[in-house]
C-alpha cells in the first residue's frame, strides 16, 4: 500500500541543487533471490503531468528517464502489483526513497507475496523466414505458435530490437504476420521478429533479414557510327549494382550482338535499352541514344566497298552504306510511283571484266530492290565506280566504244549506257545471265555522270520504272539473256519442267538439275542447247514419279567456252498419294481386265461373290492387264490393300 502527504510538492527532473547536480525524489521497491543483483520491481517518480515537481507516479515506460507517467498516489492508500520474475529459496525486498524536504511525505504499508501459478511458454513451430523484395514493393514475415494469445513485432535497424506500432510502411504488427507496404532501400538489412505471448509467459522468435533489391544500372561507354547509315556503334554499362545476384541482361530493340552480356556491338543509329534483371525479378534499365552524321549523296569524301556487299535499309535521300562507310547506292524516291520502305543493296566486284556472250562490262555491278512494289516502284539511282574499273573495261579486247578515261572525257560519257535486268538473281551473282525476266539499256544524262575529285569515284545518276540489278556497259542493246521463262508443275505423279530461252550465244547444254534440300543436286538429264540463236526457244522435261514433298529444280546452262550460267530455282511440293485400286473396263470383255495402282506397291486378290480367293498378284504402281478368260461369267470382288472394287466379266 502507498500513499503521500496532502502538502507534498517533490522534487523531479530538472532541479539542480546548490552543488550543481539534478536532483529528484523518488520512491523504488526493489527484490533479489538468493542474495543475486537487486531488481527493480516498482518505481514512483515525481508525475510527468506536474512537469516533474508534483505528486509521485507509477513510472510506466521502463526508460531511463525519472518522471511517473502512470497513476499519481495521494492521501489514500492504494494498491500496486508487479510480478516478480525468477526462482529461488531466499526472496529479498527493500525500499529505496529519496525526500529532500520534511514536507515531502510518503506511507508504504502491507505487502502481500503471492505465488503466480506456473505458465506454459508459446511454442514456436514456424520461423519467420527472410524475406527478399524490390525496393517499392510489399513484404510480409510471419511466425506460427501454438499456446499463444498474443504477438508483437520487433523490428531491429541498427540499434536494438524495439516494438513496432502500426503506421507507416506497417501494419498488422499484433498479430501473426506483419505486413510491410512499399519497402524502402534504407531499410536493407532490418531485421525482424515477434514476441509471443500467453498472459504472463512469452517465447521470442528467431530474426528474419529483409533485403530490399534496388538495382542500379550505369553507362559505361557507347561508340556512335562514323558514317551515315552504319552499323558499327556499340554501347557498354557497368555491372550492376544494388540488386541480388546473379543479373541477366537484356538489349532492346531485337537482339544485337552481345545481347545478354553488358556488350553490345553492331548497333545502327537510334535509341538502344539495356534492362538488368536480377534474381528475383527487379530490374533497372539504361539507355543510350546511337548518333550517326548525316549524308547528302554526290558530296564530300568517301570510300567504296573493294569486296561484295549488301545492306538492307529504308528509302531516303541518304547514301546507303554498309557497317565500314564505304559507299554503295544512293536510292531518292522520285517519279509517279516512289519507291518506299526498306530497299535491298547489293554491289559486287568482279576480280576481272566480266563479259556476256563475249561482250564485257564494268567489274562493279549492282542489285537493288525494295521490299514493296519492286517491279512498278520509281525512284533515282545513283550509282558508284573507279577509273581503275572503267579503265580495265576500256583495255578489254571486245569493249569496243570506250567508257571516259578522265573528268574531261565526254565523248566516253555519252558511250555509258546501264543495262537493267528486272527482278532478282537466279543464282545470287548478279551476273546478266541470272536474270530471267525482261532487261533495257538506259542511258543516262551525260551531265548526270559526275566525277567526284574529292572521292576519286565517278557518280551516275538516272531515273528508274522498276528496280532490278544494273551493269555498265557501252553497247546500245542488252547483254543477252538466257532465259525467258522456267516453270514447274505437276503432272498426277510426274513434274513437268519448261524453260524457253530468248536469245541463245555459243550454248552448248541445259542440265536438268534436282534438289531435296537446295544445297546437294543431282543431274537428272542433259538436253542439247540451240547453239546460236536469235529466236525463242522451247524446252520441256519430264521428271516421272517425283517423291512426296518439297522439290527443288533449277537448269545449269553451259557455253561452247566452257562457262556455266544457273537459273533461278524453282520448287514444287507433291502430295503423297493415298495406294489404291482402280478398274478401269468393267464390264470385262474378251477375257482381259484392265486396272490401275497408285500410291505403293501392293498385293491384289480376285473373290467370287462366296468367298473363295481365285487370283492373286503383286503390282507396281502403274497401269496393267489381268488374263482372266479362265473365269465364268459373273460378277467377282477384286479387293486391294486399301480399297475394292467390283469386278463384272459379261
Amino acid at each position: 500500500m502507498f500513499a503521500v502527504g496532502t502538502t507534498t510538492a517533490f522534487d523531479g527532473f530538472g532541479i539542480v541543487n546548490s552543488g550543481g547536480t539534478s536532483v529528484y525524489d523518488y520512491l523504488i521497491v526493489q527484490y533479489r533471490i538468493d542474495g543475486g543483483a537487486w531488481t527493480d520491481l516498482i518505481r514512483f517518480f515525481p508525475s510527468i503531468n506536474n512537469a516533474g515537481n508534483g505528486t509521485l507516479a507509477v513510472e510506466t515506460t521502463g526508460d531511463s528517464v525519472a518522471q511517473g507517467e502512470g497513476t499519481g498516489l495521494t492521501t489514500t492508500a492504494a494498491e500496486f502489483t508487479a510480478n516478480i520474475i525468477g526462482t529461488g529459496t531466499t526472496l529479498e525486498l527493500q525500499v529505496k526513497l529519496h525526500s529532500n524536504s520534511a514536507a515531502e511525505e510518503t506511507l508504504i504499508d502491507n505487502f502481500r507475496l503471492f505465488e503466480t501459478p506456473a505458465c506454459a511458454n508459446p511454442t514456436i513451430t514456424s520461423q519467420p523466414s527472410n524475406a527478399s523484395v524490390c525496393n517499392g514493393n510489399n513484404t510480409s514475415f510471419a511466425v506460427t505458435a501454438t499456446g499463444a494469445t498474443g504477438y508483437q513485432w520487433q523490428v531491429n535497424s541498427g540499434s536494438g530490437f524495439s516494438n513496432i506500432s502500426n503506421g507507416g510502411v506497417y501494419s498488422t504488427a499484433t498479430t501473426s504476420s506483419l505486413t510491410i507496404t512499399g519497402v524502402t532501400s534504407g531499410m536493407n538489412g532490418y531485421t525482424y521478429r515477434c514476441v509471443t505471448t500467453n498472459s504472463t509467459c512469452s517465447t521470442t522468435s528467431n530474426a528474419a533479414t529483409l533485403t530490399a533489391s534496388t538495382p542500379s544500372l550505369t553507362a559505361a561507354s557507347q561508340t556512335n557510327l562514323a558514317c551515315f547509315g552504319g552499323a558499327t556503334g556499340s554501347a557498354t554499362v557497368n555491372t550492376a549494382t544494388g540488386g541480388i545476384a546473379a543479373y541477366a541482361y537484356n538489349w532492346t530493340p531485337g537482339n544485337p550482338t552481345g545481347d545478354g552480356t553488358v556488350t553490345v556491338t553492331g548497333l545502327t543509329a537510334g535509341t538502344w535499352t539495356c534492362t538488368v534483371t536480377d534474381n528475383i525479378g527487379c530490374t533497372a534499365e539504361r539507355s543510350f541514344t546511337i548518333t550517326q552524321p548525316a549524308l547528302t549523296p554526290g558530296s564530300g569524301s568517301y570510300s567504296l566497298p573493294t569486296t561484295n556487299q549488301a545492306i538492307t535499309q529504308p528509302v531516303n535521300n541518304y547514301n546507303y552504306s554498309n557497317g565500314t562507310c564505304e559507299l554503295m547506292t544512293a536510292v531518292v524516291a522520285s517519279g509517279a510511283s516512289p519507291v518506299s520502305g526498306e530497299v535491298a543493296n547489293k554491289v559486287w566486284i568482279e576480280s576481272s571484266v566480266p563479259t556476256h556472250a563475249s561482250i564485257p562490262f564494268v567489274q562493279r555491278h549492282y542489285e537493288i530492290t525494295p521490299t514493296t512494289n519492286a517491279g512498278t516502284a520509281t525512284g533515282t539511282v545513283t550509282l558508284f565506280f573507279t577509273q581503275t574499273e572503267f579503265d580495265n573495261f576500256n583495255a578489254h579486247p571486245n569493249s569496243g566504244m570506250k567508257l571516259p578515261t578522265g573528268p574531261a572525257d565526254n565523248l566516253g560519257k555519252s558511250n555509258l549506257r546501264i543495262g537493267k535486268y528486272s527482278g532478282v538473281s537466279g543464282n545470287g551473282t548478279g551476273l546478266p545471265a541470272s536474270y530471267s525476266s525482261s532487261a533495257i539499256v538506259i542511258d543516262p544524262d551525260d551531265a548526270n555522270i559526275i566525277w567526284n575529285a574529292t572521292a576519286s569515284a565517278w557518280e551516275v545518276t538516272f531515273t528508274v520504272n522498276g528496280f532490278s540489278g544494273f551493269v555498265v556497259q557501252t553497247v546500245s542493246a542488252t547483254l543477252p539473256v538466257t532465259f525467258r521463262s522456267f516453270a514447274v508443275s505437276q503432272k498426277g505423279e510426274n513434274v513437268l519442267l519448261n524453260w524457253v530461252t530468248e536469245m541463245e550465244q555459243n550454248g552448248h547444254t541445259f542440265q536438268v538439275q534436282h534438289s531435296f534440300n537446295s544445297m546437294n543436286w543431282t543431274t537428272l538429264s542433259t538436253v542439247a542447247a540451240a547453239g546460236n540463236s536469235n529466236t525463242v526457244k522451247n524446252y520441256v522435261y519430264l521428271h516421272r514419279n517425283a517423291s512426296a514433298g518439297i522439290n527443288y529444280y533449277r537448269i545449269v546452262q553451259q557455253d561452247l567456252d566452257g562457262k556455266t550460267f544457273y537459273s533461278e530455282v524453282k520448287t514444287i511440293r507433291i502430295e503423297a498419294q493415298t495406294a489404291a485400286i482402280h478398274i478401269v473396263t468393267t464390264p470385262v470383255q474378251n477375257g482381259q481386265v484392265q486396272l490401275t495402282v497408285t500410291g505403293n506397291a501392293q498385293t491384289i486378290r480376285l473373290y467370287n461373290m462366296q468367298g473363295y480367293l481365285l487370283l492373286t498378284r503383286y503390282l507396281e504402281p502403274g497401269t496393267h492387264r489381268l488374263n482372266v478368260s479362265h473365269l465364268a461369267k459373273a460378277m467377282y470382288w477384286l479387293k486391294g490393300e486399301q480399297n475394292t472394287e467390283k469386278l463384272i466379266i459379261q
